[in-house]
């Protein structure tokens, strides 16, 4: 029988003396949200999460789900604070967990909140005393393509910086992708209506979320070839007076 466990602690513990002391329990089951829920998925109701969206861990291993992207969703033997799991129980009776289990490092695999990784970039020129912001948000219920409420359009002020979708279509103001991955990335275009050749920078003004806080950001410019990781410092470069989609992409390393 199918049943859903959670870690009590406010710390992680070790999943193999999880398994080791439990003789109820032969291995782990995560939920790895890489597949929205769906009524188009088979299953029991109306809207369903697709198995292969599922990893595994035992007390020798872990071995990532089904869809795994190239991401590695193997489970690393850590259950961090609060973190969720399915177990298939041999009977019934009672699982314990016990303060040996408790680690004291570790607890980094959590499962992303909905909506908390974002990305707010700052582009502006000291000159002309011109700014204008962009955002890129990470949610497990989006797609790389235009999702209503989740993605608008950029205006058309002075200086815009803004990201476009993977084929380089739509100038979007706040891009909304799927679920973080540090392979992901977004291309950019910039945009200045200022008619002469002028000095801008490009800067990190917020990042929230487990996974973009520890990531480096790195911003490609396509024009001269460099590339900057926003996460230590700025970037700054030179354009004239027009719209110029794809001069940029927005990669990520964790």
């Amino acid at each position: 029988t199918p049943n859903f466990l959670a870690n009590p602690y406010a710390s992680p513990i070790d999943a193999s003396m999880l398994v080791a002391n439990n003789a109820l329990i032969n291995e782990l089951y995560f939920w790895e949200h890489l597949t929205p829920p769906s009524a188009a998925i088979p299953g029991a109701n109306t809207i369903n999460v697709s198995m292969d969206d599922l990893s595994i861990y035992n007390g020798t291993m872990g071995i990532p789900a089904a869809n795994d992207p190239g991401t590695s969703t193997a489970p690393n033997g850590v259950i961090s604070t609060g973190q969720g799991f399915g177990i298939k129980a041999f009977g019934s009776g009672t699982v314990t967990f016990t303060n040996s289990m408790r680690l004291t490092t570790g607890n980094i695999t959590l499962r992303t909140p909905e909506g908390l990784e974002k990305l707010l970039l700052k582009v502006e020129s000291d000159q002309y005393q011109a700014r204008s912001y962009t955002g890129i948000g990470f949610r497990n219920d989006a797609t790389p393509q235009v999702d209503e409420g989740m993605d608008s359009n950029r205006l058309a002020t002075l200086i815009s910086l803004y990201s476009h979708l993977e084929d380089g279509s739509e100038q979007l103001g706040i891009q909304t992708r799927e679920s973080f991955t540090s392979g992901i990335k977004i291309p950019m275009g910039f945009a200045s209506q200022i008619e002469e050749d002028t000095s801008y920078r490009i800067s990190i003004v917020d990042v929230t979320g487990s996974s973009l806080t520890v990531s480096n950001i790195y911003l490609v410019d396509h024009l001269t070839g460099m590339i900057t990781d926003l996460t230590q410092s700025d970037y700054e470069f030179r354009s004239d007076t027009g719209n110029f989609n794809g001069r940029f992409t927005l990669q990520f390393e964790t």
